[in-house]
């Protein structure tokens, strides 16, 4: 008799199925715009390195991995907000309300994919990326030198995991938030609450400023690593808020 598991329990095996499913249906949206990343990679770094080695004799690889990383999370993000499009659509939207899993194996499975999975993918693909670059400028140099490959363990991949981490979980929740336009509204409603809280502390500033009857009003914070782990912990607690929001908003359209 085959054994069929609580549909209102984790399974493991159902959310492994359902990452397969998701990924399948978006495995080819999901290479193109990997494919259109490594290229503009590999152009913005090998034609101007290409001109001013030909110019100076002498040609080096990149250093500075902080252009690459921005194309790869931005294409990230573009995957992340259109992840639950299928269920926005009046055509498709069945599917994923028939599909036999819960509604935290559905969620797990979207943040598995647009985070650890893609993040997998910058990484590998940096580093291959890097060195298929060194390895051209090494022939064209006459000696092959790797001194300026990507290396998966090092600060920049911690960089990179910690602010990809806060964007995707925003951008996740306007996936789920928004109907159309997903990336770009919520880019607007980043900036929106951006702007707004800035105005907010200005205006609070002067009310306190005024009220106090000081000319100027200033905070500062001379410790940078306090400041640093405020930042960090403050960018957690929205990441962690924005993927609960993300999970009971997706549950609310779940029948389990």
């Amino acid at each position: 008799m085959i054994h069929l598991e609580p549909v209102n329990q984790l399974s493991f095996h159902r959310l492994l199925q359902v990452c397969k499913l998701t990924y399948y249906k978006n495995r080819r949206q999901w290479l193109t715009g990997l494919l259109a990343a490594s290229g503009i990679i590999l152009v913005v770094w090998v034609l101007p390195l290409l001109i001013s080695g030909f110019t100076s004799g002498s040609i080096s690889g990149p250093s500075d991995y902080s252009f690459a990383m921005f194309v790869f999370v931005l294409w990230g993000l573009l995957v992340t907000s259109d992840i639950f499009q299928e269920l926005h659509s009046p055509a498709t939207a069945y599917q994923s309300l028939t599909l036999p899993a819960t509604s935290g194996e559905k969620f797990l499975a979207a943040w598995i994919l647009t985070f650890p999975f893609l993040l997998l993918v910058f990484i590998a693909s940096l580093f291959v990326i890097s060195l298929l670059v060194s390895v051209i400028y090494g022939i064209l140099n006459g000696g092959l030198s790797f001194s300026t490959i990507y290396l998966p363990f090092s600060s920049e991949t911690y960089e990179l995991t910690t602010r990809y981490f806060y964007y995707n979980s925003l951008f996740l929740l306007g996936a789920i938030l928004f109907k159309k336009n997903n990336f770009l509204k919520t880019l607007l409603a980043i900036i929106t609450i951006v702007i707004s809280f800035l105005f907010l502390t200005a205006v609070t500033m002067f009310i306190i400023t005024a009220g106090s009857g000081v000319d100027s009003f200033s905070f500062q914070l001379d410790d940078p690593h306090l400041m640093d782990t405020i930042s960090r912990i403050f960018m957690f607690v929205v990441a962690f808020t924005s993927l609960l929001l993300t999970y009971l908003l997706l549950k609310k359209r779940q029948v389990v």
